[in-house]
């Protein structure tokens, strides 16, 4: 029915126009206020005009955890720390992160790596955010120790960096 009114408006405008010289001034106001009729009560924005066509709101799935997928991911983790191919561990590790950012192994796995590529403060970090998610995880705990000594002992948070 708003279209209707909208129309009847717009159409109204542009007849006075037409026809009384002295109303045409009048034309563009009758047409932004049909426009306003077809918006009103609509969201703003090109996509709540009447001329343009509805897009289907497309739904993203929300990824859901896997627990075969993520012990699949810690033994290639493992793996590749085993290998010493500690960038693809981080990667895997940070996948496993990413669908369950409450995975404190996850995180001890992250600080192990950190150590081993002797970047200590990043690994104090992975330690770190692992204890505050689950208190009682006593690897997260031994390992952050042992990273702030090795803070303390280097002098020199990541020496890589250099």
């Amino acid at each position: 029915m708003k279209k209707i009114y909208a129309v009847v408006v717009m159409f109204a405008g542009a007849f006075l126009a037409l026809f009384n010289s002295w109303t045409a001034w009048l034309c563009p106001i009758w047409i932004l206020l049909g426009i306003a009729i077809l918006a009103w009560g609509k969201e703003t924005g090109p996509e709540s005009w009447a001329w343009t066509t509805k897009k289907e709101k497309s739904v993203v799935p929300i990824p859901t955890r896997n627990p075969d997928k993520d012990d699949i991911l810690f033994k290639t983790g493992s793996e590749l720390v085993r290998n010493k191919k500690f960038d693809e561990a981080l990667s895997v590790y940070d996948e496993i992160i990413l669908f369950d950012p409450s995975s404190d192994m996850a995180w001890v796995a992250k600080g192990v790596i950190f150590t081993h590529q002797q970047k200590f403060e990043n690994a104090v970090q992975a330690f770190d955010q692992a204890v505050f998610i689950n208190p009682t995880n006593q690897k997260a705990i031994q390992n952050r120790e042992m990273a702030k000594k090795f803070i303390r002992i280097s002098g020199d948070t990541n020496p890589s960096e250099r």
